[in-house]
This record gives C-alpha cells, structure tokens and sequence, in this order.
C-alpha cells in the first residue's frame, strides 16, 4: 500500500513538474519571436567545440539551406560558448573551455562578424 502511494506521489510530481516545464517552454518560445514575427535564433558557440562544430555542420547547415529559411528566421551568432572572463583592475582574463587556440578563434568570428556587420 505504501509502495503504490509512493508511486502515485511520484506520477503525479512528475505530471505537475512536465505540466510546468511546459507552460515555461511556450512563455519562453513567445519571447523568441522578433518584433517583424520572425523566428529568434541565437546561437552561442565555442570554435573548436566538437559539439558545435557537428551542430553548425550538420543540422544547422540542413536549416540554413531550407528554403525562405532566411525569411523565417532572425539568426544571431555569438562566438563566446563556455568562455569565463575574470577582470583584472583595468583588464579583462578570458579562458575557453578547450584552451588558449579556442579564445583566439573565438575572438577572430568576433571580429569577422562585426567587420562585415553580420
């Protein structure tokens, strides 16, 4: 008897838990909707994160390709990941989950995307 309770309680917590994680998901994807009705897309990733690189090659790619994608979506890219920044008096220390060369590309798409105003 207390067995089947238990299992109840744990049915039931997890009912209300998706019910909630669901009513968050739709607020959140409202909010991703860009003022001209487009789709927000904001990608944050890492330049030598495997991980990224696969999603950026493979279902990105297939995405991007699609077509009127352009038309449907608002893309931002972020060249920042994982990286972690730590003030020093009147500087700044950046440190990238996959080391020194990861900053460096990082900062390289930072600077291509601003130069040609991506």
């Amino acid at each position: 008897m207390l067995r089947q309770a238990l299992i109840a309680g744990l049915i039931l917590t997890s009912i209300v838990m998706v019910s909630y994680y669901h009513q968050q998901t739709i607020s959140d994807n409202l909010q991703r909707v860009a003022a001209d009705g487009k789709v927000k897309v904001d990608l944050y990733s890492e330049s030598l994160c495997p991980d990224c690189l696969a999603f950026i090659t493979k279902s990105l790619k297939t995405a991007v390709n699609t077509k009127d994608f352009w038309k449907i979506c608002e893309f931002n890219f972020y060249p920042y990941g994982n990286g972690k920044r730590v003030q020093n008096g009147s500087s700044w220390a950046f440190t990238c989950q996959h080391g020194v060369k990861e900053c460096q590309g990082n900062l390289i798409e930072a600077c291509a995307i601003r130069k040609y105003d991506y």
